[in-house]
């Protein structure tokens, strides 16, 4: 039996602002390479991420499994669409298909919704029997001590950018907080779960340790006395370590100190809008933003780069939000600044209040990659933020030496 998994490409991926982050600094998601852990040996297993490497087409398997964020679901379907058109039975699964499992029910033999790693097996089993349900349903959230370690080796031959590694680990899900326009609390409930670290550490003893280790968790201190724990663990391993975290790390010095010394040299973080109603009408309860300037310099003063992330289009952001960010981030002196458009992602909270006023212009999954706008903006147009978006994207990423970030 031969199973093929899939992640889709984008609409723009070949465009100057998806490349600049995605070909520098990916890192593959851990979902496929645990399902592949959890899959029979009496399968050959391949796999192709479409954003690296071609898909043969002309390849035949029992059985084709699409995992796919919104913006890639559109191709999704497509390749859906042509391995059922040649008989082969298609499984589709991820945030977007959890959330519409109708919509991708029209694409795919099969849907799963919630988290794969309770239902792969059942799936499967039922497979081989010929009695394929149309929807599998997690009932409630994965055991962490549970799930097996990812079976790295689908990833052996494979396409990747310079920067790019596959040193990837996750020690939690989920997270405390709840973002309106964030996706994460949608799927995995508004939980906080995490691994044994005596089981991490291990598990970092069998990667690539001379390579630098990537935290895929979305908040990799979200209990903060878990996360002393496992970064006093990760000190005495003399690694190189990156992830998500957010910027009340600078509230807590003994968290921040052991940060510091466990190898950490970078951490992707939400500023999102240097406007505090902005911070309000999003729920982002972890900011502030008159501590920003001082929390931004005692993180790199310790020597993490911080990865700020900005959303552009909020309620309060006007024309000239752009210049003032612009502004912000030279005299906060951001290490490697991310921008986004505001985007309502299908089940967030943004995206059911702009959907109740009839602000949403497109539906077009492939436009929803955070580089256009989909949606009317209360107080500028729809030019304008494209517009500011690359303005800004440009004034800052032009000036950007990679070499030494």
């Amino acid at each position: 039996m031969k199973i093929k998994f899939i992640l889709p490409g984008f609409k723009n991926m070949h465009s100057r602002e998806f490349k600049s982050i995605m070909f520098r600094y990916w890192f593959p998601s851990l979902t496929i390479p645990i399902l592949a852990a959890l899959t029979s040996k009496n399968y050959e297993i391949s796999f192709d991420d479409e954003v690296f490497d071609e898909i043969n087409f002309n390849e035949d398997f029992d059985l084709v499994a699409i995992s796919a964020m919104t913006a890639q679901v559109i191709r999704g379907y497509q390749i859906a669409d042509y391995y059922r058109s040649k008989g082969i039975k298609v499984i589709m699964g991820g945030v977007h298909a959890s959330v519409l499992p109708e919509e991708a029910l029209q694409h795919a033999d099969c849907v799963m919704i919630g988290e794969a790693e309770l239902i792969w097996s059942q799936m499967l089993h039922d497979f081989e029997n010929g009695s394929l349900k149309r929807v599998y349903k997690a009932g409630c959230f994965v055991d962490m001590k549970e799930i097996p370690r990812a079976d790295r080796s689908i990833f052996n031959g494979k396409t990747r950018p310079v920067h790019g590694t596959v040193n990837s680990i996750q020690a939690t899900r989920g997270c405390p907080y709840n973002c309106k326009f964030c996706s994460v609390t949608n799927f995995f409930g508004n939980t906080y779960r995490y691994r044994d670290v005596d089981d991490i550490i291990d598990e970092i003893c069998t990667l690539d340790m001379t390579k630098e280790i990537c935290f895929v968790d979305d908040n990799i201190y979200g209990n903060r006395e878990y996360a002393k724990k496992l970064f006093k663990e990760i000190g005495e391993l003399g690694i190189r370590w990156s992830g998500q975290g957010n910027i009340t790390l600078a509230k807590d010095d003994e968290l921040l100190d052991l940060c510091t010394k466990s190898g950490c040299s970078g951490l992707l973080m939400g500023i999102e809008s240097i406007n505090e109603k902005n911070l309000e009408s999003i729920n982002k309860k972890s900011n502030n933003v008159n501590e920003y300037l001082d929390s931004i310099k005692k993180i790199q003063d310790r020597g993490i780069k911080i990865l700020g992330s900005f959303i552009f289009g909020l309620e309060e952001d006007t024309p000239d939000t752009f210049e003032k960010t612009l502004r912000f981030i030279e005299n906060a002196e951001i290490a490697l600044p991310a921008f986004n458009i505001l985007t309502p992602y299908p089940g967030t909270q943004i995206a059911n209040m702009l959907q109740k006023e009839n602000r949403i212009i497109s539906y077009d999954w492939s436009d929803y990659t955070a580089t256009k706008t989909v949606f009317q903006p209360k107080n500028m147009t729809v030019d304008e933020l494209d517009k500011g978006y690359k303005w800004i994207y440009s004034a800052v990423h032009d000036n950007i030496n990679l070499k030494q970030l």
